[in-house]
This record gives C-alpha cells, structure tokens and sequence, in this order.
C-alpha cells in the first residue's frame, strides 16, 4: 500500500479515514450505490484482508460508537482469523456462591 510517506506491507489493514474513500477506492475496493465502501458485518471489504469502518461504510451515520463498533468488529475477525477459531474478547464470570 502506497501512502504519502513511502510503501508499506501488512497483513491486514484496517481503513479508518472517515468520509475520505479514496484510499479504499485505490485498493479496489468495492462500494455501494449509495457510494460507501460495501462491507459486511465484520466490515470486510471485497479486498481480501481489508476492512472498513464508520464514516467509509455509512453514508450519514457517523458517530463514533458506531465507529468504535465497527472497528471492533474488524479486530475480532482479524483475532479469529489469526487464532483459527473464534475469539471472545470478554472474561466469563465465575460461579457466584
């Protein structure tokens, strides 16, 4: 991926800009009608390895829990991704007695 500062490789990127779509669309990533990057719910794009969140995926719905959800979503299947099996980012009480 090709930023202003120079050339960089990862295993997974997380596209987190806002309205700003550009970069997406540089990737190739593919959009909506309503000119938002089409993700799922959890929020890969059509580019493997690449996910979306908040303002890149709504077009008018930008707050920044939804945006801190979205990401987090993205986070979750990048760790289950990595692990092989689902990860639970939450502890399980124990037994009250």
């Amino acid at each position: 991926m090709g930023t202003d500062e120079g050339e960089y490789e990862a295993p997974y990127v997380v596209l987190a800009t806002g309205a700003d779509r550009s970069i997406a669309e540089n990737l190739g990533c593919e959009t909506t009608d309503d000119g938002v990057v089409d993700v799922g719910v959890t929020m890969k794009t059509s580019v493997p390895n690449a996910y979306a969140t908040g303002a890149m995926v709504r077009a008018e719905e930008w707050q920044a829990v939804i945006s801190a959800g979205d990401g987090a979503a993205a986070a979750l299947n990048v760790l289950t991704k990595e692990r092989g099996e689902h990860f639970h980012d939450f502890d399980v009480p124990a037994d009250a007695e």
